[in-house]
């Protein structure tokens, strides 16, 4: 499937996907858990159709 390459940095292990498309899943997939981490939860605080 998609290529995963690495080098050694010091004592870190970096990665890095050769596949453009499972590139750009992984970013988006990484934004929308930032996002998600910092939205408010409180799903009461607001009407059935407004967004948080």
């Amino acid at each position: 499937m998609s290529r995963i390459t690495s080098w050694h940095e010091d004592t870190k292990v970096l990665y890095s996907l050769t596949d453009e498309l499972a590139r750009r899943l992984v970013v988006d997939a990484t934004e929308q858990a930032e996002h998600t981490v910092g939205r408010n939860h409180d799903h009461m605080s607001t009407a059935p159709n407004e967004m948080p």
